[in-house]
């Protein structure tokens, strides 16, 4: 090769060498730059044309992390609801159709009272009796405890407890319908109905009802069969619930 054709040859590669090194620089740091803040903003690095755009990108991410957070605190807000809530009854100032004399209610509670021939009103003379004929304080066959007042039936037990509002009870027909009271774990707000009897000196009672829609569907439910309550008649075929004065 001649010497003036080697010398050309070098410079041109010494040319090219120096031409690809430009290529593989960043257009402008600067220009870089200013993409990755932009896309740190709302438009995702779209103004640089520079490496840094995929930094600029990356605000995506950002972006779901917020969204995300928002999701989050809205379905927080759905979490539980309103408990339930009512008021309760006024408590009776006498029972259902009980006009009779004390003695009459007395008969219908024990059988054995004088002046009650198991028809409301038609008890012999005497002052109308205003007191629930069981109220006291019990222990039932489960060893719970069953407290009856004029206003109130509350029950508890190991398990737990319930209070139920008396509206209206009848001392000859031998029911109680009280409305569950609002902190009842099962069923609060809705009805109860309790019929009560005694047999061979031992007081029954069974909760006929216990989810009724009102207190006039309480009172309607059919009075539990008594006819033989150590053994059956309570919700079909369960004995009733024996309580002993405590």
């Amino acid at each position: 090769m001649k010497p003036w054709m080697s010398a050309f040859s070098v410079a041109s590669a010494l040319f090219l060498a120096f031409a690809c090194a430009d290529d593989d620089k960043p257009l402008s740091d600067s220009t870089g730059g200013a993409g990755g803040e932009s896309g740190a903003g709302d438009t995702g690095g779209t103004a640089s044309t520079g490496g840094s755009k995929t930094t600029g990108g990356s605000s995506n991410t950002g972006g779901s992390a917020g969204e995300g957070q928002g999701g989050g605190d809205s379905g927080g807000g759905g979490q539980g609801g309103a408990p339930i809530t009512c008021d309760p009854p006024e408590p009776p100032t006498s029972g259902s159709g009980d006009a009779g004399g004390a003695g009459g209610a007395s008969g219908a509670s024990s059988g054995a009272g004088a002046g009650g021939d198991g028809a409301g009103g038609n008890g012999a003379g005497g002052a109308v009796s205003s007191e629930l004929a069981i109220e006291g304080s019990y222990t039932d066959s489960f060893m719970g405890h069953q407290v009856i007042t004029g206003a109130t039936w509350t029950s508890t037990s190991d398990f737990g407890g319930a209070v139920f509002h008396i509206a209206s009870y009848s001392n000859v027909e031998h029911w109680v319908v009280a409305r569950n009271d609002q902190t009842n774990d099962f069923n609060p707000c809705l009805w109860s109905r309790f019929d009560w009897t005694e047999k061979a000196g031992v007081l029954y009672y069974c909760q006929a009802a216990y989810a009724a829609d009102s207190e006039e569907a309480a009172r309607a439910v059919p009075a539990s069969d008594a006819s033989d309550p150590a053994s059956k008649g309570c919700g079909g075929s369960f004995p009733w619930t024996a309580l002993t004065p405590e």
